[in-house]
């Protein structure tokens, strides 16, 4: 009898920790003032953070995302595409909130942030989770 692997299916969220990013897209909405960026990690886990350029935190959340892709803190302006390729380094963290569908119930998201300059792959961290570290202490 044959035997096929199965592989996984689904959604799930990455695993907090520190992991080197790729810009894999980048769009700008002009009707909507926002940009969407799509990253992926080593592991080919992909998250996409949407900025809206029309307040001062998306606004400012977006600038130091570019300015840290680019390592150029002196940047004024940028066409979101250039940063398409661009690598950064950044934590998952998760954060848990109500529900708007479901009364009472608890729902988690995996956040990307404090973002810090790729310089080499000398500098590239190993991404650190939960079960990295079990592994270390078994």
């Amino acid at each position: 009898m044959a035997r096929i692997k199965l592989v996984e299916t689904g959604f799930h969220l990455i695993p907090e920790g520190t992991y080197l990013w790729t810009i894999k897209k980048a769009k700008y909405d002009a009707k909507f003032n926002k940009v969407e960026v799509e990253f992926e990690n080593e592991n080919k886990e992909k998250i996409t953070n949407k900025y809206s350029l029309g307040n001062a935190g998306g606004a400012k959340a977006f600038s130091f995302l570019a300015k840290t892709a680019l390592n150029n803190y002196g940047a004024t302006e940028i066409d979101p595409e250039t940063l398409v390729g661009k690598k950064v380094i950044g934590d998952i963290e998760h954060s848990e909130v109500e529900s708007n569908v479901k009364e009472g119930e608890m729902v988690k998201f995996a956040n990307l942030r404090n973002f810090k300059v790729y310089e080499s792959a000398e500098t590239k961290p190993k991404a650190t989770t939960a079960s990295d570290l079990m592994s270390l202490l078994s």
